[in-house]
């Protein structure tokens, strides 16, 4: 069975980290009828921040992908067009998607995410760094 995992997205972005960079530019970004960046006045809640991740992969937004994770440069923009294919050949519909943290303990949660099918709930851990929530790549299952 096909199955989208919150693991397989990221790690796929960070798989090529190692690798020189490419030559060739980022693809532009599709415009999107959401909006993957929260309001500048509000402190994203981790729930938020792992939607905002999950929405900028859909839409192929690079730039937001690495605003909200722990390691930016490990972010290889030509993947995030491919993680975005990924939700899109399963079918999942963003806006179905449900975001739950759990118990906050000290600078770190994890937030449960329950997928648009019938696909089980991935867990990812997020980390508050300077303030601000950010994904961990290594926390997917």
């Amino acid at each position: 069975m096909r199955r989208v995992a919150v693991a397989c997205l990221l790690l796929m972005l960070a798989a090529c980290a190692s690798e020189p960079e490419r030559a060739k530019p980022d693809p532009p970004a599709k415009p999107s009828a959401t909006p993957t960046k929260p309001e500048p006045s509000a402190k994203p809640t981790p729930e938020q921040v792992v939607e905002t991740l999950i929405r900028a992969i859909e839409d192929g937004d690079c730039e937001t992908v690495k605003r909200v994770v722990v390691t930016p440069s490990a972010i290889d923009c030509a993947q995030v067009g491919e993680a975005a294919s990924m939700l899109v050949v399963e079918g999942v519909d963003i806006d179905d998607v449900r975001y739950e943290a759990g118990k906050i303990a000290g600078d770190s949660t994890t937030v449960t995410i329950t997928w648009s099918k019938d696909l089980p709930p991935e867990q990812i851990d997020v980390q508050r760094v300077d303030g601000k929530w950010r994904v961990v790549f290594d926390s997917a299952p």
